[in-house]
């Protein structure tokens, strides 16, 4: 394949690579690392709509603009169409499929405005075909650095985490009732949005990206229970630290359920029953886990898949 020319364009809200919280700047700094180390010219374009546009009429012409800013997707259209590059959209946002918001029908209407989508699961690959039948699509999942997270193959620590920012969305507040009524001590990392965890619950505080890498493996499951998520990339990054994981419909896409790490609960009650299985099964599997998420979620894996997806399109 000839180098290809790419614009990944951010929200402009945090710095790329993310000093700490910062799920979508991590993401394409990875891409960003991985694309440059094949040979190809990528930029990082992480401004504000106004200023990411006009960096774009401005700056070298790219092959493709890969748009991760769904609020700035009409802007980026205009500037790709006048400069002669194929728009990519991913939209990161946590749709709720089955009752969406206002904001999510606004910033699905915004995305659809690239003609060529990337999107992170089936189930918003199917949405955006309702709405623009005959797209230009294909589904990647969200990816991990599986080799920077460190893996312990001997047993964990026997608690549970939940890692991600403390907010009504995640309900935190049912994981914790759930685990407290299981016996399971679980840790809650992430920053406070909204007062909902319950008194007595152990907050970690927010952890840098160094300190996910690093302490992640000492757990041994992670429980995730959001209302609605885009594609959550904590839970890829549990399976490359080599924990079960206890999840909802909302924090499942990409992951094979047939894996007897991986638990479905979509339930207060199924949250309770399932977390003291996954604790306790999780030294028999650890190695699997880790190695499923090799196969399936390592950003080298997928990069190269991306690569050809461009490669079809260009």
């Amino acid at each position: 394949m000839n180098p290809l020319k790419i614009a990944l364009v951010g929200h402009g809200l945090l710095p790329i690579p993310p000093t700490g919280w910062g799920a979508v700047e991590s993401i394409i700094w990875e891409y960003a690392v991985r694309m440059r180390a094949r040979g190809h010219h990528v930029d990082i374009i992480n401004e504000k709509k106004r200023r990411a546009f006009r960096t774009l009429l401005l700056g070298p012409k790219y092959d493709f603009v890969h748009n991760h800013n769904e609020r700035g997707m009409s802007r980026m259209r205009i500037a790709s169409m006048l400069r002669g590059s194929k728009l990519i959209a991913t939209s990161h946002h946590a749709y709720a499929f089955q009752n969406l918001s206002e904001e999510s029908k606004d910033l699905l209407r915004k995305t659809c405005y690239a003609p060529y989508q990337l999107c992170l699961t089936q189930g918003l690959a199917k949405l955006i075909r309702k709405r623009k039948p005959g797209v230009t699509l294909e589904v990647l999942p969200n990816g991990c650095e599986v080799s920077q997270f460190r893996f312990e193959p001997s047993p964990g620590n026997g608690r549970a985490i939940c890692v991600g920012r403390i907010e009504s969305r995640k309900q935190q507040n049912l994981i914790a009732d759930a685990a407290k009524k299981a016996g399971v001590p679980c840790d809650f990392v992430g920053p406070i949005k909204d007062d909902l965890l319950p008194k007595g619950a152990n907050h970690l505080g927010e952890w840098s990206r160094e300190e996910l890498r690093s302490r992640l493996t000492e757990y041994s499951a992670l429980v995730l229970f959001s209302k609605s998520e885009g594609q959550p990339l904590v839970v890829v990054e549990a399976l490359a630290a080599g924990l079960s994981v206890v999840v909802n419909d909302a924090g499942a896409p990409n992951l094979d359920l047939n894996q007897p790490f991986i638990h479905l609960a979509n339930s207060e009650q199924v949250v309770e029953h399932a977390l003291p299985i996954a604790i306790n099964q999780n030294a028999q599997f650890r190695r699997d886990i880790r190695q499923y998420a090799e196969l399936h979620f390592d950003w080298d894996v997928l990069v190269d898949q991306y690569l050809e997806i461009l490669q079809r399109w260009r």
